[in-house]
């Protein structure tokens, strides 16, 4: 929990910018503080929004004056032509999988990669977008189902972690999903925060 707070990952962020034009399916995982705004926010710019959640089998054990963080949310919000995809099974709203650092990996929020290949799976349209690409999961995810993915970084340490763990995703494709023309492109477009303004 400090590593998130020095990491400023619990700051939250402005979600004013992620509306159509230019984004008509978007995802926000948040904390329950959040949720207000970001629907609100849902609610003016998309046509329909669904709360999804993440129930941790592994939650730390711990309370701070507050319920345990067993549950970890998502939002997912679309405008028409643009629902969730993938079959009945797939569209189920909550996840239960384990939570906790992958001690492989050096950073503190990893999600698990069936979570991101779920939410990959249910995102329509074309290339996925991630402003907030941590250790790149959802970058993982992408390459695993052919999926065209653009990646966006602050923190140089991360970025690195998520450029290696995509680079090795890229090098060893799914042999049962047929690889996106445009997946070659994942790693050239990958990008720290600083490098697009």
């Amino acid at each position: 929990m400090d590593e998130i707070a020095r990491a400023g990952l619990a700051d939250g962020f402005d979600c004013s910018v992620f509306k159509p034009p230019g984004f008509e399916s978007i995802l926000f995982f948040c904390h329950n503080n959040q949720i207000p705004q970001i629907t609100a926010h849902c609610e003016a710019h998309f046509k329909r929004w669904a709360l999804c959640a993440w129930h941790k089998t592994n939650p730390m054990p711990v309370a701070n004056k507050h319920y345990q963080p067993d549950t970890e949310y998502w939002i997912h919000a679309w405008n028409k032509g643009h629902h969730p995809a993938g079959c009945l099974a797939e569209k189920k709203r909550f996840y239960f999988g384990k939570g906790g650092q992958d001690v492989s990996i050096d950073h503190p929020t990893v999600k698990p990669l069936s979570l991101m290949l779920k939410i990959v799976k249910n995102v329509t349209g074309d290339t996925i977008f991630d402003p907030f690409m941590g250790s790149g999961t959802t970058g993982v995810a992408c390459c695993q189902l052919g999926r065209p993915f653009i990646g966006v970084e602050i923190n140089e340490d991360y970025f690195d972690i998520a450029c290696k763990r995509i680079s090795a995703a890229h090098n060893q494709p799914d042999m049962f999903v047929k690889s996106s023309e445009n997946s070659t492109k994942i790693l050239a477009q990958a990008s720290l925060f600083g490098d697009v303004l």
